[in-house]
């Protein structure tokens, strides 16, 4: 028998089977290919994204997870691309229907933001900060939907009356340490953007 066959001599069925293998086969990586993470099952992130950050070479990006069956989970966490390979080195975050909105960083701290109540079962109603190894409380209670930092500070804007025992209205100034009042406050609350001020629809 010739070691080579033609595929004429390739039953038809085996050939169906041998054409659906291959038809599954690209759906896997090709080698080099830098936009792919196995641990993912496909490319890109394991949330649906509603925040993009850069902090030096790295890209933050967060949102919502969607469970089986289309709900939205009640479990996050955020997604991390060094310019190669994506991973999720940040714990979960949960509670509720888990949506984060926004990440902030100061100094060596990474802060997220959102509508959630728990991270890594910690206490931490809607902002939270990560300090490279553990999730870490800084007294916030809220809602928190926008945060930018000047290197000093991290500005919170969301919804929300009091942070670290200091009375505030919808926007606060935190120094890493210590929160303080903007003035008197806004009234109007600080909200997502618009296409995401209701709950997302999946």
């Amino acid at each position: 028998m010739k070691k080579h066959l033609h595929s004429t001599l390739i039953h038809p069925g085996l050939f169906l089977v041998c054409l659906a293998l291959f038809a599954a086969s690209s759906l896997f990586a090709a080698p080099g290919d830098g936009h792919w993470d196995r641990q993912f099952g496909l490319p890109g992130t394991t949330n649906r994204v509603y925040s993009l950050r850069f902090n030096g070479s790295k890209l933050y990006a967060s949102g919502y997870g969607v469970a089986i069956g289309g709900l939205l989970s009640t479990n996050t966490g955020v997604d991390i691309f060094d310019g190669t390979n994506w991973s999720g080195t940040i714990g979960e975050l949960e509670g509720g229907q888990c949506v984060i909105y926004d990440i902030g960083f100061l100094r060596n701290d990474i802060y997220v933001a959102g509508v959630f109540s728990r991270a890594n079962n910690l206490s931490s109603p809607g902002l939270v900060k990560w300090n490279g190894s553990d999730w870490v409380n800084i007294g916030f209670a809220g809602a928190a939907f926008a945060l930018v930092s000047d290197g000093t500070n991290l500005y919170v804007g969301g919804t929300f009356t009091n942070a670290g025992g200091v009375l505030n209205t919808n926007i606060a100034r935190y120094d890493g340490t210590n929160w303080y009042s903007l003035g008197s406050g806004i009234a109007t609350r600080i909200r997502p953007p618009p296409s995401t001020c209701a709950l997302p629809s999946v």
